[in-house]
């Protein structure tokens, strides 16, 4: 007995889709960058992650073929965007650049891959939770309302000592 699905994409029409993909990243990719006033732009294809270096107006980003590439790639822009050189919490600058990566994406018509949103709160979480073991007498409260959900035990001790009435009850 053969077991028929209907209405399953053909190996080219798939092909296809991921062409079109691939060259409206590109496009926004472009858009993106030129908005940020990046001025040098270097690709790899050595998994999710990126660099930004703010004074050079410098990214180095994964190739856009995927929605999920292509926000690494709004994030990294946001950061020379939003001139992360000074003396903002690490938290925060990380935050902020989250923010813009998810502002871009969609002033662009590109949907925010659910699981881009998860990894930045994590990634968010993560640098506050940074700030904290490290001994910082303020965590920015916009950052914390952002990732709740996501905050790490100690965070959770730290904001109930310093902001008791945001605790989740």
């Amino acid at each position: 007995m053969t077991l028929e699905l209907k209405n399953r994409p053909t190996l080219e029409a798939m092909k296809t889709g991921r062409e079109r993909m691939r060259q409206r990243c590109e496009e926004v990719t472009k858009a993106i960058l030129k908005e940020a006033g990046v001025e040098s732009v270097e690709y790899h294809d050595k998994g999710l992650r990126g660099l930004a270096i703010v004074k050079k107006r410098y990214v180095y980003v994964p190739t856009p073929t995927t929605r999920r590439r292509l926000y690494i790639v709004a994030h990294e822009a946001g950061h020379v965007a939003l001139k992360h050189t000074g003396s903002l919490p690490v938290h925060r600058k990380e935050y902020e650049a989250e923010i813009y990566a998810h502002d871009a994406l969609r002033r662009h018509g590109v949907a925010v891959p659910a699981k881009s949103t998860i990894r930045a709160k994590q990634y968010v979480a993560y640098r506050i939770r940074q700030a904290v073991v490290r001994g910082a007498k303020a965590i920015d409260r916009e950052a914390l309302r952002w990732t709740r959900g996501y905050w790490h035990w100690k965070v959770e001790d730290w904001v109930a000592a310093h902001y008791p009435r945001m605790v989740p009850r």
